[in-house]
């Protein structure tokens, strides 16, 4: 939880103070920017919030972006939560659940047809090799479809994220009050990992939500949720396991 409690103060004095609140070290990139060195700002809430909606209310005030891939600045030595100047925030759907935040990065559909007979290695057909007869056609075609939804999961600064077991989908429905769920796939679960800053690209884990595309789909997405099994463990045990 971070309390916002500024008046009319340096915007880099609440950059350290909202980090050292938090444990890390948050700086501006670039740092040589005049403007952002004179910018003031008023930030003040009745009650300490949480991380993210923190960092939320100072990059709104100040036009600051953060990067979860971003995991250091230039000629530093230690982590550092870099928070860029001169950007706006994407506009994507995001929820935040205690210390994590998921983002719906976007959506993917591709549809292929596929006249090639399965089993075939290559385009037609040939009575025999080395001649050159006429292709033999064959009825009928393949089709494959992929929709699904990027979906990026965010632990707060000095966690470190690992998937322990599959994404599931509970409710995804459009705005038709179509399902787009899809039954699971009972395939082997591919693992990921989210390090702390310097040991991976951030603490976060890239996702892909498998999704039903209906033959008449609807315009938008109404509700889309689950839950995704993870072990989270604190900075300070990683760079303990490190030689």
């Amino acid at each position: 939880m971070v309390a916002l409690d500024y008046h009319d103060q340096p915007l880099a004095e609440i950059v350290k103070s909202i980090g050292d609140q938090a444990g890390i070290k948050m700086a501006i990139f670039p740092e040589q920017i005049a403007a952002l060195q004179q910018k003031r700002l008023t930030l003040q809430e009745s009650a300490p919030i949480p991380f993210w909606k923190a960092v939320d209310r100072l990059c709104e005030a100040g036009q600051l972006q953060y990067n979860f891939g971003m995991h250091g600045m230039a000629n530093s030595r230690e982590p550092v939560f870099a928070l860029v100047a001169g950007a706006s925030r994407p506009p994507g759907p995001m929820f935040d659940s205690g210390p994590f935040r998921v983002n719906l990065v976007g959506l993917h559909y591709q549809r292929d047809v596929s006249f090639i007979p399965a089993g075939q290695p290559g385009f037609g057909n040939r009575v025999a090799l080395g001649q050159n007869p006429p292709l033999v056609p064959r009825p009928g075609h393949m089709v494959n479809e992929q929709f699904y939804a990027q979906i990026q999961v965010a632990a707060e600064p000095r966690l470190s994220l690992s998937q322990s077991g599959q994404l599931r989908l509970t409710e995804a429905v459009d705005n038709r009050g179509q399902s787009l769920l899809i039954p699971p796939s009972g395939g082997p679960l591919v693992q990921r990992y989210a390090g702390y800053f310097g040991m991976t690209a951030g603490s976060s884990l890239h996702l892909q939500a498998l999704l039903r595309r209906p033959d008449q789909p609807g315009r938008s997405i109404h509700r889309l949720r689950g839950s995704l099994p993870v072990i989270v463990r604190p900075a300070r045990e990683i760079r303990s396991s490190c030689p």
